[in-house]
């Protein structure tokens, strides 16, 4: 069997043709099909239906197609610690991480790495923690960083810290002068704030809910781009771990203003992996670095340390 040939196979099966699939592949259908037809004589079976509709998988693509990804990614797996052994220490880890994270903790630290290792490569990409669990056991992520973990995941965690939500506006808004604020304020002034399949959006309709509140929030947005920018304009609240804005508290553009204690929202930011599986040397680099930060904290200060579990 050609590992070419199961790549192409993943990238027919997401194209509504063959055609369709060759364009994006620069290749002719007719060698295209030469590929999947060696595939289909390995497992002999079709993995293909053609019709003049289009094509879908057969029940054995359908098979293959939850399997092929895996397999490729335990190969470059395998490639990746063959390369270890010959101490070239290069390779590629890939990392998921929320958004209102990504800056202040994730780039920081793969930069530092980066410059103790360039040969090392890194893939980054920002997603809910709701999807965590499929992503580090369906093989294509390597480690994760999450804030709000499923209780679904909690085996996979090997680090936590405790992170504390304040409210965060602009030095000109009238909740910049407050010593502190509670939930009955906040749902008085203008929010930004996510929608209901994120975290923080949840335990705020919690705290809310059980004041006999409802928000209304005038901004509903994932984008923490988009939140810090109506933030700094002014126009809205957002309610944010401070370090997620950090570097606009520093040049004067927002302030974060303490939730009061009874009403206080907080979430662990959490280094997940799965415990089981060996890691390369550019995840083990990257794991470790980012344990090393959440160990220190990465705003001095400003972060509870609340467990460290050693599952690495």
């Amino acid at each position: 069997m050609s590992l070419k040939a199961l790549q192409l196979f993943l990238i027919v099966a997401q194209a509504a043709s063959l055609r369709q699939a060759a364009q994006r592949l620069n290749m002719t259908p007719t060698a295209l099909r030469r590929q999947i037809d060696s595939l289909e004589y390995y497992f002999g079976s079709e993995l293909i239906d053609r019709n003049a509709g289009g094509i879908s998988l057969t029940e054995a693509g359908q098979l293959l197609l939850g399997q092929a990804a895996r397999i490729l990614n335990d190969i470059a797996v395998t490639r990746t610690q063959i390369d270890d052994l010959k101490q070239l220490k290069r390779g590629t880890v890939r990392i998921q991480a929320g958004g209102a994270i990504v800056a202040e903790l994730l780039v920081p630290t793969i930069c530092t790495v980066h410059e103790q290792y360039p040969n090392l490569r890194f893939h980054v990409f920002e997603s809910r923690a709701s999807g965590l669990v499929e992503a580090l056991t369906d093989g294509g992520i390597d480690l994760v960083v999450s804030l709000f973990t499923p209780e679904t995941a909690q085996s996979f965690v090997s680090h936590s810290i405790q992170l504390r939500h304040s409210v965060i506006v602009s030095t000109d808004h009238p909740l910049a002068c407050r010593p502190y604020v509670t939930i009955n304020e906040l749902a008085c002034h203008a929010l930004a704030i996510p929608d209901e399949s994120f975290g923080v959006r949840r335990e705020l309709n919690r705290a809310a809910r059980a004041r006999g509140i409802t928000l209304d929030p005038a901004f509903v947005t994932g984008s923490l781009v988009m939140q810090k920018e109506v933030a700094m304009r002014g126009m809205a609240a957002l309610v944010l771990p401070p370090e997620c804005c950090r570097r606009e508290i520093q040049d004067g553009l927002l302030c974060a203003i303490p939730i009061q204690p009874a009403n206080a929202i907080s979430a662990r930011l959490d280094l997940c992996s799965l415990p089981q599986r060996r890691k390369s040397f550019a995840c083990q680099a990257l794991f470790d670095a980012l344990a090393q930060q959440m160990r220190i904290g990465f705003a001095a200060g400003a972060l509870e340390r609340v467990h460290e579990v050693s599952r690495a």
